[in-house]
């Protein structure tokens, strides 16, 4: 549901700025980030979900380390590009290492 709260619009958004030059530029680049984002929030959830962390809660704490976890999505969305098969393993260990690094204890 939380997808689509954000992608429905965002797709409204897009098929509008189709017609609408100069907004088919802002439309792309949300698109873009809306998708770093829930890459981010994809191979977050491996670690934190094994820590019982509620989605929510999972978005609430991302949030607060949001340019990292932008970055991290981007980061998966180049290597997904570029090595394809071997994205997906190294990106949960990526998330694994992110939450170890940057989120675990921190319960603010």
């Amino acid at each position: 549901m939380y997808f689509l709260k954000w992608a429905v619009p965002l797709l409204l958004l897009f098929l509008v700025a189709a017609f609408i030059p100069g907004l088919n530029l802002l439309a792309s680049a949300l698109w873009i980030a809306f998708g770093f984002w829930f890459l981010a929030l994809e191979y977050a959830d491996y670690p934190m979900g094994n820590h019982d962390i509620a989605p929510r809660k999972q978005r609430t704490r991302l949030g607060k380390r949001r340019m990292k976890s932008l970055g991290f999505g981007a980061g998966t969305s180049l290597l997904m590009l570029v090595l394809g098969f071997i994205a997906m393993p190294a990106a949960v260990a990526g998330a694994t290492q992110f939450w170890v690094d940057d989120m675990l204890g921190r319960e603010n």
